[in-house]
This record gives structure tokens, sequence and C-alpha cells, in this order.
């Protein structure tokens, strides 16, 4: 890493692969790197939060980076998130691990900042809710009554 990373007091945390796993969290810095024992979930979190950048495989690293804010970094070919890369919070540098040595150079090429993702407010439970809510409120339908015609996207019965 001493090689591909910028001089900074800043420390540079990546998970090991399957780190929800038994494993550990490296840390590296230009200085060098250590590593530490398996955290949780709410600790690897907090050190997401705290990360100047994230080099990740995982789509739900892909997700939390993009709503703390911080720059992701996927090394895959593809993602199941693309709007974090539509919206510039990740970039996607394929398979080569030779692409890493170029993470100094992108964070410094800030062409757009990260965006706020659409819906990613924190207040989906409120709107799922309401939208169960006004479901279960309609009147019920008599069993010997003809079925009614929903719209396309419309709840279904759930009996």
């Amino acid at each position: 890493m001493e090689s591909c990373c910028p001089s900074s007091s800043r420390s540079i945390r990546e998970p090991k692969p399957g780190w929800r796993r038994p494993g550990s969290i490296r840390s590296a810095s230009a200085s060098g790197g250590s590593k530490s024992a398996p955290l949780g979930y709410l600790d690897f979190l907090a050190l997401e939060a705290k990360a100047a950048f994230v080099l990740t495989d995982s789509g739900g690293i892909q997700e939390e980076t993009s709503a703390l804010g911080v720059r992701c970094f996927t090394l895959r070919d593809t993602t199941e998130r693309p709007v974090t890369v539509e919206l510039g919070t990740n970039v996607i540098l394929g398979m080569d691990p030779d692409r890493i040595r170029t993470i100094p150079q992108l964070l410094e090429d800030v062409t757009r900042p990260p965006g706020e993702i659409p819906l990613w407010d924190g207040r989906t439970g409120g709107r799922a809710a309401g939208i169960l809510n006004e479901f279960l409120s309609r009147p019920a339908v008599a069993p010997d009554s003809p079925p009614r015609k929903r719209a396309v996207g419309e709840l279904s019965d759930l009996t």
C-alpha cells in the first residue's frame, strides 16, 4: 500500500473479504498497516464513517459508504447498486488489483461531489407504513362481491 497511497494522517481502512464473518480488519496508511480483531456491525460502520475512502467488493458496503458520504472504490466489474455510480459516490475499478494504484488520483479528481441518493433519506419505514395503513384502512369487500379491478402497481389482497 505504501507505493499507492499518498502521505496522510488519516488511515485507510479496508475490510478483509468476508468481514461480516470472523476475520480481521486491515488498516493501512502511507507508513504501513496493521490488523485488528473482528468488529461488530456498529463498530465497523463507525470505522467506515471515519475513513478517507473504502475499497470493497461488497454491495452492502457500497450502500453504507454512499449513505455516509464516504468515497467508495469497488474492485468488481459490475455493481448491483448502479445508483451509487451514477451519483458519484462509488467508482467501479474492475477486477485488476493494479487499478488500486489509481485511487489517489481519483480522490484528487473530484469532478462531482457525492450526491444525495433519492429515497435514501432514512424515511423508508414511514413511507411503507403509510402505504400499508392506507391499504388496511380500505373497506372490506364482502366475500360474495365480484373482485374489484386494481390499478397496475396497486397492492393486491393479502388473503
